[in-house]
């Protein structure tokens, strides 16, 4: 809110940016050649594009809100380009129970970015919704039900 006017062209540049490394990523997906990464890598960019898109969307539509959710999700999937090497510096420590590389490749390329977006889904949607829902029964309110 401080410098609207950079936000705006911040925004912009990780747009785009967001946008040719999902569009990369579905390419990478789609024609590498380890078989236990392809489905991870082209999902990966898939959804890493439609959170980005989403965020632009929300923030055209002015929901602050979405767009800043949107953008951590976005965020978190950019990261995981990072976490994935990390994963594989750690892989023996932490998969000693899958002695096949293949299979612990593609364990740890789904891993790369399915953790992260479960813990940030945690963090933000499913605990605020079960501590609302915890508050509601602790006050004796009925739960709305669609």
């Amino acid at each position: 809110m401080r410098w609207p006017r950079w936000h705006r062209r911040a925004g912009q540049a990780y747009l785009i940016s967001a946008m040719a490394g999902a569009l990369l990523a579905v390419h990478l997906g789609v024609t590498i050649r380890y078989e236990g990464s392809r489905i991870p890598l082209a999902l990966f960019g898939v959804v890493w594009l439609g959170f980005s898109i989403a965020a632009w969307l929300c923030a055209r539509q002015r929901d602050f809100i979405a767009h800043e959710r949107f953008m951590i999700r976005g965020y978190v999937l950019a990261m995981a380009f990072v976490w994935v090497r990390v994963m594989y510096d750690f892989q023996h420590e932490m998969f000693p129970f899958i002695r096949n590389v293949d299979v612990r490749d593609a364990t740890r390329e789904w891993l790369s970015f399915v953790a992260p977006l479960l813990i940030v889904e945690t963090w933000l949607s499913w605990w605020p919704a079960l501590n609302k829902a915890r508050r509601s029964t602790v006050s004796g309110e009925k739960v709305a039900r669609p």
